[in-house]
């Protein structure tokens, strides 16, 4: 395999620039996310992983077929590490393990040197690292892309059935860990279809396809057979949508300062085209070689980072399933496009570029940090320290009370504290049941010191009953003052005198 050889000086600062975006990674990433602890899906993951595997399946079947392997799997995982730590650890493996793969399939195709500067991007990347670190499926979900790909490369340039049948066996467990995947598995499906390479095999292509198609079905039944509510908080995306997603394929907090957001997405998007358009020269002198298998790689790195994206965007029109965070494990297969056209550059420049362009992605990332309102789950936590003998908590969604069991099942305190839940206790045979479960009064009150109120997502009938058990608590208790308020909750505390 032909290298470009950089030279000791040219590694040594690669290198650095490496440790530099892990450091800037690990302090952005890990460190907010256990200063702001969990957040609604977070705790919903560990409210179906704490369950009992008939909990775990009913929940599955009946509320959650999407990341039902993602579920099972984690369940596994905390069976050992049930801690915050030991359930984020989890991803950030997964994590690692996609760069890994990243890394690998980049140094056969182009050499190291441009396989640095992707790792480099990775790590940089805020939201790559926030999101995987997170007690959710986007980085599993993204290891399971990164090596499909990689066995449909192999597959595709190398021939055999060996690579058909790993991708095809990886295919079968993707699509379960997130069913965005599946969109992922059509772009590369239909690029390598489209382009043959000389050592294609139409067969092996339609039998791992049909297999992983058929592993899709219960998925697709569910979507189309059962209604979960699980994005019924969504509406149809516009242009702006699309917007958002692709400032966050550019890792562009929204918080960050505009010149930092429009030039992070600028540099991203002339470099992803430096690397469509630039030819095998760039990266080695074996022309002929590599250029069927690099032409099917840039192919298929566009297609898997842009095709779900057009498609969720037009289906969301009739059936919204679009936010831009179901397009985390997408990022990498963008950020090779970057990175090639980086590697493209030459040694001296391509520095200069990657240095400016990770600056402004520090910047990005501690912009994201400071937001204020990242603090709440741990303030929700504190619950636990300041509770006084009988006390009620009241939630008008269950991802407002799997924050809180989140908690409780964690503190040392918790066993000292006598809390009453209301409307009721949540349950994998009441999860996300109907409003008409609610009780039409809180009983009990009378015998409570203090109250604490959930306010958050709340539909028009949640927000009707919300105001009648308004009613009640303001006869029964002197006042209530607000504990913390942003637009994802509004904690409140009531008390007696």
């Amino acid at each position: 395999m032909y290298e470009l050889n950089t030279g000791p000086r040219h590694q040594y600062i690669g290198w650095a620039l490496v440790l530099f975006a892990l450091a800037s990674a690990y302090y952005n990433g890990w460190l907010v996310s256990l200063e702001r602890g969990v957040w609604f899906d977070e705790a919903l993951t560990a409210f179906f992983v704490e369950q009992s595997w008939d909990g775990l399946f009913k929940l599955i079947s009946e509320f959650e077929a999407n990341m039902s392997f993602y579920y099972i799997s984690l369940k596994l995982w905390a069976g050992l590490f049930p801690s915050e730590i030991g359930l984020r650890f989890f991803s950030f493996l997964a994590y690692l393990g996609t760069g890994a793969i990243f890394v690998l399939a980049i140094r056969r195709i182009v050499g190291l040197w441009t396989g640095i500067v992707f790792l480099a991007l990775f790590l940089g990347h805020f939201f790559l690292i926030r999101y995987g670190v997170e007690v959710r499926g986007y980085a599993f979900a993204g290891l399971f892309l990164a090596g499909l790909w990689y066995c449909l490369l192999r597959a595709a340039t190398d021939g055999g059935g060996r690579w058909w049948v790993a991708y095809a066996l990886i295919g079968l467990f993707a699509v379960h860990s997130h069913f965005f995947v599946s969109l992922g598995i059509f772009g590369m499906g239909i690029i390598a279809l489209l382009l043959r390479t000389p050592a294609f095999s139409i067969r092996y292509w339609f039998f791992s396809h049909a297999a992983i198609a058929l592993s899709f079905v219960p998925i697709l039944l569910f979507v189309v057979f059962k209604e979960s509510g699980q994005l019924a908080w969504q509406e149809p995306p516009d242009l702006r949508a699309l917007l958002d997603t692709a400032f966050m394929y550019a890792g562009a907090a929204p918080p960050a300062p505009d010149w930092v957001r429009r030039s992070l997405l600028l540099f991203f998007a002339v470099l992803c085209g430096v690397g469509l358009l630039a030819g095998t020269r760039f990266y080695a002198s074996d022309f002929r070689r590599m250029s069927t298998e690099l032409t099917l790689a840039k192919a298929s790195l566009i297609a898997v980072a842009a095709l779900p994206v057009i498609l969720a965007f037009v289906m969301s029109q009739v059936e919204p399933a679009f936010s831009w965070r179901f397009f985390i494990p997408f990022v990498p297969f963008f950020l090779v496009l970057v990175a090639l056209g980086i590697g493209s550059l030459g040694r001296t420049r391509s520095l200069l570029v990657f240095t400016v362009l990770l600056g402004l992605m520090t910047t990005s990332a501690v912009s994201y940090s400071d937001r204020s309102d990242f603090s709440w789950s741990a303030q929700v936590g504190n619950m636990f320290d300041d509770c006084n003998g009988a006390e009620g908590v009241l939630f008008m969604t269950p991802n407002a009370q799997s924050v809180f069991r989140f908690y409780e099942t964690r503190s040392r305190e918790a066993d000292s504290c006598n809390w009453t839940i209301y409307p009721y206790q949540m349950t994998p045979d009441n999860y996300t049941s109907s409003p008409e479960i609610y009780p039409e009064e809180l009983t009990g009150l009378r015998d409570l010191e203090a109250l604490w109120i959930y306010e958050s997502h709340l539909g028009e009938d949640e927000a009707g009953i919300y105001q009648s058990y308004m009613n009640e608590i303001e006869t029964e208790f002197r006042a209530c003052s607000l504990v913390i308020r942003n637009e994802g909750l509004t904690l409140l505390r009531c008390v007696r005198s």
